[in-house]
Parts: C-alpha cells; structure tokens; sequence
C-alpha cells in the first residue's frame, strides 16, 4: 500500500537564511522523515515500512523561512491483520484522515529531534539543564498520543528501541541542524501551521554545533530483521565482492561484508533477503557520520 503525505514547518527568522543552513536544514528534515515514520510503524504490530520516499515541495527562504516535504510511505501487513491494519493506517498514517490530522508526521518529527537532543544532553553534558526543551518533548509526546490513539508509553518505548546509542550518536548532528535556522537568530522559533510548535526559550538550551561535535572516528550500532537488496554479489569473495541497499538505513549502494559464519554459496543469486546487520560508519570531514560498509550477522 501506497500512503501519501506532508512534513512542512517554518522557522520565524528575519533575514535570509545562509545557503548552506537551509541545504544541511533540508537533509536533516530528510533523515529524521524516516526515522519518525519508522517510529510510528512499530508502534502497529503486523506493519512493514517497506520504503519511504521524501521530496521537497516547496522551499521559501524569504522571512521567515518555509519548508514543505511530500512523502510517499510503501508498507505491508501480515495476512491475517489484513482487514485490521488499514483503518490502524487511516489513523495513525492520516490515509484519508479527518482535520487536524494533517500535521502528524511534522509532531513525530519534532518529537524525534527532541528526543536525541535530550539523550545526547545528557550523554555528553552531565548536569547541563534542559528543562524546556523536555518539557516540550513532553507535550509532543502526549500530543501524538492524542492524535493517533496510541498510548505513550508505547511511543516511547518504540521510540528509544529504534534510537539506540549507536543510531543516536549517528542522528546527533542532524538533530542539530534540524533546529540550526531558529538556533542562528535570536528571536527564531519553530512554527507548525502558524503556531509555535517549538518555543524561544527550549532553542536557547540547545548546545552549539562545536558543542555536540562527535570525536570517535567511527561509530557501529546493530539493526535487526532488516529487508536487505542484494546488487551484486561474488561467490569466492565473501568480504568484498558484495554490494547491498537497506532502505531503513539509506537508499545509497555500500559494500556488504558476510559473517565468516555465512556460506556465500547460500546467497549467492538472491537478490533480497532479511537478516541483522552492523551498520559501520565513519566521520567524514565535515564532522558528520556517513556509512562505509554493512556487515551481514545472520539471516532471517
């Protein structure tokens, strides 16, 4: 099944925003998009977030600045939650929502954002206040609740499963750059639909960039039963002759390492599998996490 649907917020800054920011600001977006609509798909038991496409609509860097994206989720359901699953889709999703429903994955986005800023607070700054800023994710969090029924401690739960440490240290800097156009002026919030959705004095707790800046050269964290497609693979070269796509991670190709415990044998030919993979990262030189290579654990 196809869903269709927007993320669009503004930032209330003055002067045109710096290229630059809006470009890293635009990625960001992208990157906690998926993060968030895979957050809401495992709070639905018997749902697959299959592939998540993300456009922008419409960018004006007039004052204030303006973003809309436009998303096109594909998932899947288990059989026998067939006539279950769609109308959980219609109201957690916004399939053919009633108003007011419009802004829920731009709710989940924020609260996403909240949330690893928070927890690299804490992490990285012991003691550093941040009342505002929890307490907004606070709001977000039983706001979501509200808009698709779903308990929030569920939310939660889902949300903290899905951000473990090693996905979180990789989604740090993009948290930052999600709020980074508000952050840059003084007076800036972040606005959903005309309504301050993230207030003056919650911007003002977030650390600078040089501040959250990551110092490990590389960062490893585990994903489990993932869908993984198969470009390319070499039956004598098990480290180095495979190529793969895992759509939850990036729709980019990385080499595909196999487990010494893995016949290639086995694989070889198949172009999709599920299974737990290392994701393997390393700082590039813009300070930021990028993927190098997968490593292939275990087969589903």
């Amino acid at each position: 099944m196809e869903i269709s649907y927007l993320h669009s917020l503004e930032y209330s800054t003055k002067g045109d925003v710096p290229v630059s920011v809006v470009a890293k600001n635009l990625l960001a977006n992208e990157r906690l998009i998926h993060e968030s609509v895979r957050v809401l798909g495992d709070c639905i038991d018997g749902l697959q977030v299959q592939k998540i496409t993300v456009k922008v609509a419409h960018v004006s860097n007039t004052s204030p600045l303006k973003e809309v994206f436009a998303l096109a989720l594909f998932v899947t359901y288990q059989k026998d939650l067939e006539k279950e699953v769609p109308t959980i889709l219609q109201q957690v999703f916004g399939y053919q929502a009633p108003n007011g429903m419009e802004a829920l994955v731009t709710v989940t986005v924020l609260l996403v954002a909240m949330y690893i800023i928070n927890t690299a607070v804490e992490r990285l700054f012991p003691g550093k206040e941040v009342k505002r800023l929890k307490e907004e994710y606070e709001i977000k969090l039983l706001e979501l609740a509200r808009m698709t029924g779903i308990d929030a401690s569920t939310i939660e739960a889902n949300l903290k499963k899905r951000l473990s440490e090693g996905k979180l240290k990789s989604l740090i800097k993009k948290a930052y750059e999600f709020f980074s156009p508000a952050k840059a002026e003084t007076d800036a919030e972040i606005l959903v639909k005309g309504e301050v959705a993230v207030p003056r004095d919650a911007i003002d707790e977030i650390p600078t960039e040089i501040e959250i800046a990551q110092t490990e050269a590389k960062n490893v964290y585990e994903l489990s039963d993932v869908e993984i497609d198969i470009h390319r693979s070499d039956i004598d070269y098990a480290q180095s002759g495979w190529i793969a796509v895992i759509d939850e991670v990036s729709d980019k190709r990385k080499k595909l390492v196999l487990s010494p415990d893995l016949a290639p044998a086995d694989l070889f030919g198949v172009k999709k599998i599920r299974g737990d993979v290392l994701v393997i990262e390393e700082m590039s030189d813009e300070g930021e996490y990028v993927i190098k290579e997968f490593h292939l654990m275990k087969c589903r």
